[in-house]
């Protein structure tokens, strides 16, 4: 069979949410002969050694921001049918409509294909979010929306939600693609043996009660609220520990550091930073706790999930992102008690219930819910097959 080439856009140097749907997918779809390149325009991208490792290669451009000219030319002599690359998409995964410049580029090169008479590329706009916190990029995501329907060719978004806020809530298209966040479910699944080593790392007693969060520091995963929450679950606690353990990068690490101090409570918030074994963070926490601005669709709601712990989140994140009966919802605009209180129900309600013996029925909940990578890897496997042979 010959290998199906795709060409992946709008990864980061930070492993959040894109960066590890691309990565769960380009692992298995390794085996169906098709392999993912990329375009980075930071020092490094996200899983650089495992991207190289599956033979993948990576293109080295100029950053976008600071040299749209500069990004244009060279993604066209990537895209250029000349140049012998030969892909049969170009994935451009998107959290806005602020920026086209992929867009326009690959359609451009579309229109020197036509001229020739040879094939054209796919053009995927996939969506992985339901807002943006810029106001400057809200005005030129709407300004922009049409356009993204016109240069591209195939329309995929990972929720009904996110297809909207790309796409447009009354959008005609018909061939616009939910794309399931899937994941590895038995890398997840809960574990006594991970409980113990990530709370040992960390000095807890067994008794002591753990919040969790798992997510880059920027101001749509709503860290500060976070971080109050924690102060309220502290006061409604007074008899018993509590931890909070942060797993994740960004921009507003510093500012959250310095929250945390002023109001006194640095000592039982840990910045963890990235972590490779964020997987055995699920099984040490008691509450997930995830109060975003906005989601697309939430990778680590899905992960979370898988693990079986119990989850309180925004009312902002799509109802699509919760599949199992130990999540509750809390507005945003409620009390700060109120999500306290909540959280300490929710933890006496599962606590100690959440076992090994059940990993096999939350790993079938997760298939049934459409996110198990071995069964969506196929789907995305035709997908792109179909693409090759069109």
């Amino acid at each position: 069979m010959e290998q199906i080439k795709i060409l992946q856009i709008g990864l980061s140097y930070n492993p959040g949410g894109i960066e590890s749907f691309v990565m769960n997918y380009d692992k298995r779809l390794k085996d169906e002969d098709i392999c993912f390149d990329f375009i980075n325009i930071f020092d490094h991208i996200a899983y650089e050694d495992e991207i190289k490792k599956l033979g993948g290669r990576i293109y080295q451009v100029s950053n976008i921001k600071k040299s749209p000219k500069g990004y244009t030319h060279e993604l066209a002599s990537i895209l250029a049918y000349e140049s012998g690359n030969h892909y049969a998409a170009v994935h451009v995964n998107m959290l806005s409509a602020a920026n086209l410049i992929p867009l326009f580029v690959a359609s451009k090169e579309n229109e020197r294909r036509r001229a020739a008479g040879v094939k054209e590329l796919h053009i995927i706009a996939h969506s992985h979010n339901s807002n943006t916190p810029s106001l400057i990029k809200k005005i030129l995501h709407k300004m922009n929306r049409k356009k993204v329907l016109r240069l591209a060719t195939d329309y995929w978004a990972c929720s009904k939600m996110a297809a909207d806020w790309l796409f447009g809530e009354n959008n005609t298209e018909s061939n616009i693609h939910i794309v399931n966040n899937a994941i590895h479910a038995s890398r997840y699944q809960f574990r006594e043996a991970y409980r113990r080593e990530i709370r040992e790392e960390f000095g807890f007693a067994k008794e002591d009660l753990v919040l969790l969060h798992v997510g880059r520091m920027d101001a749509q995963k709503n860290h500060t609220i976070l971080l109050e929450i924690f102060e309220q679950v502290r006061k409604l606690s007074a008899h018993r520990k509590v931890h909070l353990l942060m797993v994740g990068e960004g921009d507003l690490e510093d500012a959250l550091k310095e929250q945390a101090k002023v109001t006194g409570i640095i000592d039982d918030v840990y910045f963890c930073g990235i972590r490779e074994d964020v997987n055995k963070f699920y099984s040490a926490g008691d509450i997930f706790v995830f109060p975003s601005l906005y989601e697309g669709l939430s990778l680590t709601m899905v992960e979370a999930q898988a693990s079986g712990i119990p989850i309180i989140a925004s009312t902002s994140m799509d109802e699509d992102s919760f599949f199992t009966d130990n999540c509750r919802r809390m507005p945003l605009s409620a009390p700060l008690e109120s999500w306290g209180r909540l959280i300490l129900q929710l933890e006496e309600q599962f606590r100690g219930k959440r076992l090994e013996a059940d990993n096999d029925n939350r790993a079938n909940i997760l298939r049934a819910a459409g996110f198990d990578i071995k069964v969506e890897e196929k789907k995305l496997a035709k997908m792109y097959r179909a693409m090759e042979e069109a």
